[in-house]
């Protein structure tokens, strides 16, 4: 063997790179975002069963967008920074 293929075999079973132990984001019920959209779908859904000016059509239309933009910044949340375990 050579000494160039002593050292990468010395290197390859020395060095272990481990990841540090750390989740994306924080757990869903951890944020502020998942308790503002159950009372944003709250308050449309109570306002639709008692006015007369919101249907039942566009409230759920409406909860829908809530969802759809709770999952949007779930998903920038994500793509951010890392919190340990």
């Amino acid at each position: 063997m050579t000494t160039e293929a002593l050292s990468r075999d010395r290197r390859s079973t020395t060095t272990t790179h481990r990841e540090p132990r750390t989740t994306e984001t924080k757990h869903s019920t951890k944020t502020s975002e998942l308790y503002v959209m159950i009372a944003a779908v709250v308050g449309v859904l109570t306002a639709a069963q008692y006015t007369d000016d919101l249907t039942a059509r566009w409230a759920w239309i409406l909860v829908s967008a809530i969802a759809i933009g709770y999952m949007l910044s779930r998903g920038l949340a994500k793509s951010g920074g890392r919190e340990t375990y």
